[in-house]
């Protein structure tokens, strides 16, 4: 990439350049005209001249079949559908730097493991890195947590590397992007998108699935229900659940559903026998797909996100898509979806409240008073449009063709 080019013209923001990311695949010169944004089942592709040029290769890590995670393969299936000749890790490409550019998500999780083996391989991967960055491949480094959530004590010297190997950054957030810099300002000379975080597809269950989902956790009662999908770490603060009031502003019992394993880094007693303390709460200890998430929120009247810190969200998106309604922590990342949604999707509190209790009653009260109407399914229906995994693959292909310019 040149280095001697302005910040302003360098950094591939959209909002930076002026540009409105739904009309990202438009192209703006020759250069991008070589690689449509539409759709291509070819191989290869035609320059203007008639000469044939291959497809941009990607590797991307995780890839498609990361088990924890359906944003990973969905993103991958978008991206190949815009023309992207998508690398597996495990695949000779990816072994012999057969690849283009190299994209990178949450490296930090290979130092979450005991020590020796976070020390083996961090330093493995590392090296693959800096060969794949020698050998003039594009390094691209989504930055998912500005702070990693679980930080270890390698975490610190193995993202110190990984920023001076990377050369461009992807951010899901404007309050994400302006930390990271504000933290390390020499990265600013870098290549930036930001891309939100996708929306997932959800298939809609019918109402007598729905109230036959409900009916399982309430006994049939009439109450507002509020879920606690996800596997519970403590970042997340179940512990505010104890907070959470006995009824709401019209004085229908609250019940709790809290859906999802214990991580390794909670104290499993303590905590499940706070769970055991509450009366009005039901507990499913065992880890959901997609689809019985999808089931079990699409059941409730709001998903619980008490979180402590973050930087993306992508519990409060799949949420979203099932079109329920949020009651979430004044972080930034839940800020900047209530600023585009708001009432009656999302409801923010204040966690550092010195009474949380009184707080969330609050939280609560406002929430049970608003019932989304028509044009409020619209708006979330065109939130959704904007920040689908097929609008996000478009922006990724601009920044990969602005990388695969120089620019």
């Amino acid at each position: 990439m040149n280095r001697g080019g302005s910040a302003g013209r360098r950094r591939g923001s959209y909002e930076s350049r002026g540009m409105d990311p739904a009309r990202a695949d438009a192209p703006s010169g020759s250069a991008r005209s070589l690689l449509p944004s539409t759709p291509i089942g070819l191989k290869r592709m035609i320059r203007p001249n008639g000469k044939a040029i291959r497809r941009v290769r990607v590797l991307s890590i995780p890839g498609r079949r990361h088990a924890q995670n359906s944003y990973f393969r969905l993103l991958w299936d978008a991206l190949e559908k815009v023309g992207l000749q998508m690398i597996g890790a495990r695949t000779t490409a990816a072994l012999t730097l057969r690849y283009d550019i190299f994209h990178v998500h949450l490296p930090e999780l290979l130092v979450e493991r005991p020590i020796h083996s976070a020390a083996i391989w961090g330093l493995l991967f590392l090296a693959y890195v800096a060969l794949a960055k020698a050998t003039h491949k594009k390094i691209v480094w989504t930055i998912h947590e500005v702070t990693p959530t679980i930080p270890r004590l390698l975490t610190k010297p193995f993202l110190w590397c990984m920023r001076r190997l990377a050369g461009a950054y992807v951010f899901m957030n404007r309050t994400s992007e302006d930390e990271f810099f504000r933290r390390y300002p020499a990265e600013r000379q870098k290549a930036v998108a930001r891309i939100p975080h996708s929306s997932y597809p959800v298939a809609k269950i019918s109402t007598d699935r729905r109230r036959a989902v409900r009916a399982s956790i309430t006994d049939g009662a009439d109450c507002l229900v509020v879920g606690f999908p996800g596997e519970i770490k403590p970042y997340k603060n179940a512990a505010a659940l104890r907070h959470l009031p006995r009824t709401d502003y019209h004085g229908r019992p609250l019940f709790s559903i809290v859906a999802g394993t214990l991580h390794r880094s909670c104290d499993i007693a303590t905590t499940e026998g706070m769970f055991r303390a509450m009366p009005q709460l039901r507990r499913m200890d065992q880890r959901l797909t997609d689809e019985g998430l999808s089931e079990l929120i699409q059941s409730i009247d709001l998903v619980f996100l008490p979180y402590l810190r973050g930087w993306n969200s992508g519990l409060a998106m799949f949420a979203l898509g099932c079109g329920c309604r949020l009651l979430c922590s004044a972080l930034p990342m839940f800020t900047e979806i209530a600023e585009k949604l708001g009432p009656p999707w999302v409801f923010v509190f204040d966690h550092r409240a010195a009474d949380l209790s009184q707080e969330l009653t609050a939280a609560v009260a406002r929430a049970s008073q608003h019932t989304p109407s028509a044009a409020d399914q619209v708006r979330l229906a065109q939130f959704l449009a904007a920040t689908s995994f097929e609008q996000a693959a478009v922006q990724h292909l601009d920044l990969y063709r602005n990388l695969m310019a120089g620019r």
